[in-house]
């Protein structure tokens, strides 16, 4: 919870210092006719906000405003402008170049908008819940609409994307339940994630030859949707993309498309097939309804393809054969499946193999590990393990990563609850996000000296870890990389490492003590929140940055020593929780002790002394 409030406060702070934060230059805001701008270098200013009712009218913006005899073109609406929510129409001028995030944000009462050739990205929740716009038109000068752009504007009826579009960001028509009609260009090449979810007014939809990629939930929700023509050019649908399409009757895809899990789900195609194996003409999509206890299944002659999370959630399988005629198989294959035992790839296939009875898929070509199961080895000329990988294999125990293996790949171990031990080699050199995430059942793990990165995510939610050997090739520690880690009493951060990123140790509630090293630069937000059971606490010499709430509900805190020089002395709002300083000493550098006693952040520890041989 305090995160989300600290964010907003964050926010708000970043709203109205915006444009002096980064070089402490003096901010000038001026107000003409109720509109109120801030001046920018080049002549130019931004509107920031209206406190003109305009409850009945239109708002004109100007193309240019005079300020102390001086005229000053308006080029830019800021990020988070506060304009008043009652506002029946904005006309952006043809000077404007930029339109900022949330900068019309749930004007609910906004019915037209006319946006100028000058614009060129539309940004993230520019128009998100202005519930009351009917009609929009883009012009041929946007190469971008953002994230969320449109977003929630329900009574949105009709939309013209122009040829110049090349991305439509992800939700950027999401919940436009009005929308019954919409033409994607043939300049589109990107659908974002979930970029028209919950469009139920949509009937049809035509995907141009441009587009490469069907985002995760693109058209997701879509109750009303009844055809969809996908042209040649579109090589990947992903997850869930036209997942609880119920009107959706007949699935028509290219013959070299890739299709992610669940991506036709819950249509009326999906509710009218048989129990067992689906297939997509020569693909195996997915596998419908109880599947039997140790079932066994074999790829039909001529499969080309087993779609990605073709077995996920089938916890009943326990074999399966891939046959010759299959060329491309997705991830997270049996993703919680837990019992799969035994992988066999036919041996006259020749894009994968199952080497050496390994009991995993393997790229031929590349040496990656595809898939594997509780009985995997993996063999010595295996130099990936990928994404997903083992994901959910609940019955793996202990895996043993040979010395040829260099990347351990996106939630390749995830979930893995019965997961005690692991050996990682040397040679590795990532570690993926959330490549062992929710291993609950591992004790402690020992990360190499070739480590560069360790992944967002990548042991979170580990609650049995107890200690952790972090190498000395670390340089950053991702966000969230050992986050909910309650078992966690110990952890060496070695000296090479630059940046802790945020929520990095967030819960690790069971830590004692903690020693930020010296070459640590950055330390992220809620690096070290709630770990409730620190009580000692290092900040090396280099940090010039702490994030928000980087300390928030250590309630056991009694010392901290900061090393920091003062003229470094930077905190994001609220570092530490003040209550929780009461009984807490601070230590600083010999002859810094009034500068940090004045320092915002660090007064209000219940004592400061110096260290007199630092």
């Amino acid at each position: 919870m305090f995160k989300h409030y600290l964010s907003f406060i964050s926010l708000l702070l970043a709203t109205y210092f915006c444009v002096s934060c980064n070089n402490n230059e003096k901010i000038t805001a001026f107000n003409v006719d109720g509109v109120s701008y801030i001046l920018q270098p080049g002549n130019e200013v931004s509107v920031w906000s209206c406190d003109t009712l305009y409850s009945d009218s239109i708002m004109v913006i100007p193309d240019s405003v005079v300020y102390e005899g001086v005229t000053y073109a308006v080029t830019s609406i800021m990020d988070n402008a506060n304009f008043n929510h009652w506002i029946k129409g904005v006309v952006i001028p043809n000077s404007v170049t930029y339109i900022g995030k949330e900068a019309f944000y749930r004007c609910q009462n906004i019915e037209s908008v006319v946006i100028p050739n000058s614009v060129k990205t539309i940004g993230e929740d520019v128009f998100g819940h202005c519930t009351g716009l009917t009609s929009v038109v883009i012009p041929n000068s946007v190469t971008t609409i953002g994230e969320n752009a449109f977003w929630g504007c329900s009574g949105l009826k009709s939309v013209v994307i122009p040829n110049s579009v090349t991305t439509i960001g992800s939700g950027a028509f999401a919940d436009c339940t009005g929308l019954t009609s919409i033409v994607i260009p043939n300049s589109v090449t990107t659908i974002g994630e979930c970029a028209f979810d919950g469009c139920s007014g949509l009937t049809s939809v035509v995907i141009p030859n441009s587009v490469t990629t069907i985002g995760i939930g693109a058209f997701k929700e879509c109750s009303g949707l009844k055809s969809v023509e996908i042209a040649d050019g579109v090589d990947c649908i992903k997850m869930r993309a036209f997942y609880g399409c119920e009107a959706l009757a007949d699935i028509r895809i290219p013959n070299n498309i890739k299709i992610g899990a669940f991506a036709f789900h819950n249509t009326a195609w999906w509710n009218s097939q048989p129990d067992g194996v689906v297939y997509i003409d020569k693909f195996l999509y997915s596998y419908k309804g109880k599947m039997p206890r140790n079932m066994s299944i074999t790829t039909k002659e001529g499969t080309t393809q087993v779609c990605e999370g073709a077995f996920m959630y089938c916890p009943e399988l326990a074999s399966i054969t891939i046959g010759s005629s299959v060329e491309y198989i997705g991830g997270r294959l049996f993703s919680e499946g837990g019992i799969v035992e035994s992988i066999v790839v036919d041996i006259a296939n020749t894009v994968y193999d199952s080497r050496g009875n390994c009991n995993a898929i393997i790229a031929t070509a590349t040496n990656l590990l595809v898939s594997g199961c509780k009985n995997t080895v993996i063999p010595n000329s295996v130099t990936a393990i990928g994404d997903w990988a083992f994901d959910g294999c609940s019955g793996l125990t202990s895996v043993v990563i040979p010395n040829s293996v260099t990347t351990i790949g996106e939630n390749a171990f995830g979930s893995c609850t019965g997961l005690t031990s692991v050996v990682i080699p040397n040679s590795v050199t990532t570690i993926g996000s959330s490549a062992f995430e929710f291993c609950s059942g591992l004790t402690s793990v020992v990360i190499p000296n070739s480590v560069i990165t360790i992944g967002s995510g990548a042991f979170s939610y580990c609650s049995g870890l107890t200690s952790v050997v972090i190498g000395y090739g670390v340089t950053i520690i991702g966000s969230s990389a050992f986050s909910r880690c309650s078992g966690l009493t110990s952890v060496v951060i070695p000296n090479s490492v630059t940046t802790i990123g945020d929520s990095a140790f967030d819960g690790c509630s069971g830590l004692t003590s903690v020693v930020i090293p010296n070459s640590v630069t950055t330390i992220g937000d809620w690096a070290f929140e709630d770990c409730s059971g620190l009580t000692e606490l290092v900040i090396g010499e280099s940090v010039s940055s702490i994030g928000v709430a980087a300390f928030w509900g250590c309630t056991s805190l009694n010392r901290v020593t900061s090393l920091i020089a003062p003229d470094r002395l930077y905190m994001a709002t609220g570092v530490f929780c003040e209550e929780e300083l009461l009984h807490c000493m601070l230590y600083v550098p010999s002859g810094s002790k009034e500068i940090y006693k004045n320092k915002r952040g660090w007064n209000f520890f219940g004592g400061i002394v110096e260290l007199r041989h630092f």
